[in-house]
């Protein structure tokens, strides 16, 4: 029997932690991994995390520190890839990559989040909810914004998530960037849902909702930028008040 060898897609990948870790070319392995346990078997030049770091989620948070320690964009760029990999469909994997960010500072708070961002596991409504809770209670804006930009791949938004997101959006506060960023928020899930099932008319509401009351004109100016999104034909309430917003 011959023994098959590494699909099409692993090879390059462990071409690219090669390169990256400066490690020798490796041969094509007589079997891929099975598993995020797997020993792979690429070595790694001194001075570097092993490979095999890479195939564990705490190996992948070790690695990103090094990454960054070397000001290495292209190992960081792979990294940040894996992690969502890893994630997967797993909401307990991805709860402990929320818990990572609590103590992470930029640039490493972003990458753990935009990882998130492209996993299944955020759309779980566990992970949904953490996310929103943690866009109205973090005491850092930039924090805040990160959370929202987590929450930009969801399918949908409940009314109630939709009226939380606006109540952001419409906020008084001295940095304008959380209300800037519920307000996108808002407007690329509509586009999300759209898409999917040709639903838009909540999100439109609220949009105009904080195009009309907002005391930031950039917030109200992106609103109605959103709400240009979707190409489809307004009607009723919806051209009545954007009418009174041109007028």
């Amino acid at each position: 029997m011959t023994t098959a060898g590494p699909s099409t897609g692993s090879f390059p990948r462990l071409l690219m932690m090669a390169v990256l870790l400066g490690s020798p070319l490796p041969a094509p392995a007589s079997a891929p991994p099975s598993s995020e346990n797997a020993q792979p078997t690429v070595p790694c030049q001194v001075g570097y995390l092993e490979f095999e770091a890479v195939h564990r989620l705490e190996g992948v948070r070790a690695a990103v520190v090094q990454a960054l320690g070397r000001g290495d964009p292209a190992a960081l760029g792979f990294l940040s890839e894996r992690l969502t990999e890893l994630i997967g469909k797993d909401s307990a994997r991805a709860l402990a990559v929320l818990e990572w960010t609590a103590q992470s500072s930029e640039p490493e708070l972003t990458l753990y989040m935009n990882a998130l961002r492209e996993a299944e596991a955020v759309r779980e409504a566990s992970i949904a909810s953490r996310l929103l809770t943690l866009a109205e209670t973090l005491p850092s804006p930039t924090r805040q914004a990160r959370a929202l930009e987590a929450l930009e791949t969801q399918h949908r938004f409940e009314p109630e998530v939709l009226e939380r997101l606006t109540s952001l959006a419409k906020q008084d506060a001295p940095a304008p960037a959380v209300a800037l960023h519920a307000v996108r928020t808002i407007g690329r899930v509509m586009e999300n849902d759209f898409r999917r099932t040709g639903r838009f008319e909540p999100y439109m509401a609220r949009l105009l909702e904080v195009a009309q009351h907002s005391t930031d004109a950039n917030v109200r100016s992106l609103a109605v930028e959103m709400g240009t999104y979707p190409h489809v034909r307004w009607s009723g309430a919806l051209v009545e008040g954007h009418a009174q917003l041109i007028a």
